[in-house]
């Protein structure tokens, strides 16, 4: 049924790799949870359903994946 409703929206990328329209905003809070990670400080982002929690934590993997400075564990549950 997923590949279904891809085909129907004319979706190529699985959810999982598309990307998302970064704002000055999403770099600011990228930057700002990066420096207290290295700092060894605990994180913890909240938000309502569909806020972006999940998008915001993923985008954070791959620039901290980019980076190559820390091991970023495959998943997102703890």
């Amino acid at each position: 049924m997923r590949v279904e409703v891809m085909q129907h929206y004319g979706l190529t990328l699985p959810l999982n790799q598309a990307g998302y329209f970064e704002t000055a905003h999403h770099q600011q809070l990228i930057k700002d949870i990066k420096g207290a990670i290295f700092e060894g400080r605990l994180i913890a982002l909240c938000g309502v359903i569909g806020s972006g929690k999940t998008v915001m934590l993923r985008r954070l993997q791959q620039v901290m994946e980019a980076e190559k400075k820390i091991t970023v564990s495959k998943s997102l549950a703890m």
